[in-house]
């Protein structure tokens, strides 16, 4: 019986803009994840084939991992609306930005949540990340806004013995290496 698995890390990193000698204080606003077209919003019950023992959803930070077993096509996308310092600063002054090459089938998307003009919900749904930030880019300040960010996969299982298993991990340490996307706090 032959078994293929296939790990898949997505990191998607807050880091503060500005180093102050307190810590900022980091909250998750809002969540969903697409699972292969299947949506799951804040407040649904999650599937048993997600793991978010080691993520904190209070914080919006740690690794949830999402396994999928069956041949044929799948994707999975995960969508994240994090607040840096928002009773402080409100969440009007963050910008984002994405660093490294994205691998094959993957997709990102960085944007304003779509409470004004942002569509990056709307194609996290769609499974249409646009690999683009819609907001303003790192180091450009003139336009801050209230960051999102999507990140997703699309694969293929050849036999119904294969699985993937797709880790997100959301963190403050920087990655070394890989595809990552980063949340920064704008200080005024």
């Amino acid at each position: 019986m032959k078994r293929f698995l296939c790990f898949l890390f997505l990191w998607f990193m807050l880091f503060l803009g500005s180093i102050e000698a307190k810590a900022a204080s980091i909250g998750l606003f809002d969540y969903a994840f697409n699972i292969d077209g299947t949506i799951y919003e804040i407040g649904d019950s999650l599937p048993g084939i997600l793991d978010a023992s080691d993520f904190d959803f209070s914080t919006g930070l740690g690794s949830i991992s999402i396994t999928i077993d069956g041949e044929g096509d799948h994707y999975v996308l995960a969508f994240f609306d994090h607040e840096i310092d928002e009773e402080e600063n409100t969440y009007f002054n963050e910008v984002g930005s994405a660093t490294g090459t994205p691998a094959p089938g993957q997709s990102w998307e960085i944007d304003e949540p779509g409470w004004v003009d942002g569509d990056i919900y709307q194609n996290f749904r769609n499974n249409s990340l646009d690999n683009s930030i819609g907001i303003s880019i790192w180091g450009n300040t003139d336009f801050p806004d209230d960051v999102s960010m999507a990140m997703g996969w699309v694969f293929t299982l050849d036999s119904i013995l294969q699985r993937a298993i797709i880790n997100f991990t959301i963190t403050e340490i920087i990655p070394t290496s890989g595809f990552y996307l980063t949340q920064s706090l704008v200080s005024g």
